[in-house]
């Protein structure tokens, strides 16, 4: 701690950490709040509960978020192209394809790395 601030420090582990997709949304959105961000205003227009949901499919768009099939073991990259049908939960634990119980991905997570590139971008939005 230097004059009372701490360092933001996010060291090597920490960039190699993975985020769930429903934390970094809910982190993002409390970032966006706190240094008033226009994409909080936006976010917010759905209300409260539903912009956590709008961050997460922000959040889909704009950096590498990983993901995992049912019943295997491996995370992979989520594409664009692969997302192409596919819709957030409502809880932002799965992408799930309309009409069906059984979601298509699960386990969606982000890199530390990816995350704070997010909030970069975020604050250029104007």
């Amino acid at each position: 701690m230097l004059f009372g601030l701490t360092r933001r420090s996010y060291g090597k582990k920490s960039k190699r950490e993975a985020l769930v997709l429903a934390s970094a949304a809910q982190l993002a959105l409390e970032t966006a709040q706190r240094e008033r961000m226009p994409l909080a205003s936006v976010a917010e227009r759905q209300g409260q509960a539903r912009a956590v949901h709008w961050f997460a499919t922000s959040i889909l768009d704009n950096v590498i978020v990983q993901r995992r099939r049912p019943g295997e073991t491996q995370n992979t990259n989520l594409t664009k192209d692969v997302r192409t049908g596919l819709t957030l939960t409502d809880d932002v634990a799965a992408l799930k394809a309309a009409g069906e119980n059984e979601p298509a991905f699960v386990e969606l997570t982000l890199s530390r790395k990816e995350f704070i590139r997010y909030l970069r971008w975020a604050r250029t939005v104007r």
